[in-house]
Order: structure tokens, then sequence, then C-alpha cells
């Protein structure tokens, strides 16, 4: 396991965990952008991009209104 932070909130996934695997068992809910330490991510990236000891992921959802 390593330890990461999502959303400021410390975080433990399994090693060799994707962006796409942390913000799926995060439970992220599209629409939203990824900032992996303060860089955004495209979401092309998310599968092929492993997490690291001490990543920082931010999940920015977008909020509509009117």
């Amino acid at each position: 396991m390593i330890n990461i932070e999502i959303n400021t909130t410390p975080f433990q996934i399994a090693k060799q965990s994707t962006v796409e695997l942390a913000l799926t068992e995060f439970n992220a809910k599209p629409p939203y952008a990824v900032l992996l330490n303060e860089q955004f991510l495209p979401n092309s990236l998310y599968p092929n991009t492993y997490l690291t000891e001490g990543d920082k992921l931010e999940v920015i959802s977008a909020i509509q209104g009117g």
C-alpha cells in the first residue's frame, strides 16, 4: 500500500495503482477535472498514470447553476 491524498484527505491505495483506479475507489462522479501534484492531468492519461507515495490528487467537480 502507498499513502496519497485525495482532496487533502489521506488515502491508501495499492502499489502500482493508476489515477483511474484511485478515482474509482474514491467514488468520484463525472464530470470532473483532476490535478496531480498541482498539475492538470488530461483524462486520457488516467489509465496510464501510476501513483507513487505522497502523490496528491485534487478532484474538481463541475457545478451547474443558473
